[in-house]
């Protein structure tokens, strides 16, 4: 049994892969709580090419009044970009639309889902769907993922490391 969708979900012929679930979130003091996220891809054009950049869009316990929390989820073959402007190292987005992101202001929660809480009314201008535009956008004109280059260790430090002794080597060869 799915939830139902909040107010303003992304229509499926627009985000096709968006499936609603509910999982447990864990906030950063440690506790969890389950909430409403959206996962699946973003398709994102970059340099006229279509990629699809997977995405979790939690949907926290003040939404709608506070903007939803949304993450990329790399998959094993990729790589967040190190110092990407949107991405931090853990995968969490920052947009100037979440920052912006005009409430209902209605009593916070998820009353579209019984929990409790505002009836899930669209009164305040941010809408999900816009969200998922406006960062499908952004990572068009620069992605925060890329593929994981051959002998990808995961660790950038000794990957720069390991190429500036090679090319060091090389220069005194």
């Amino acid at each position: 049994h799915r939830p139902p969708p909040p107010p303003n979900f992304p229509r499926r012929q627009e985000f096709p892969t968006l499936v609603l679930k509910v999982e447990d979130y864990t906030y950063p003091d440690g506790h969890t709580f389950p909430l409403l996220v959206a996962d699946g891809t973003l398709p994102v054009y970059f340099l006229g090419i279509k990629y699809n950049i997977p995405i979790a869009l939690w949907l926290g316990e003040k939404y709608p009044s506070l903007p939803p929390t949304l993450y990329v989820r790399p998959t094993a073959e990729m790589v967040i970009k190190p110092r990407h402007a949107l991405v931090d190292g853990s995968g969490l987005v920052s947009t100037p639309y979440l920052s912006a992101w005009e409430g209902d202001g209605a009593r916070p929660g998820m009353g579209f889902l019984g929990l409790g809480g505002s009836s899930g009314s669209s009164g305040g201008s941010s809408k999900l769907v816009d969200l998922c535009h406006d960062t499908s956008i952004r990572f068009g004109a620069d992605p925060p993922l890329y593929s994981k280059p051959r002998g990808w260790t995961g660790d950038e430090a000794a990957e720069v490391a390991a190429a500036a002794q090679k090319s060091a080597s090389g220069a005194s060869a």
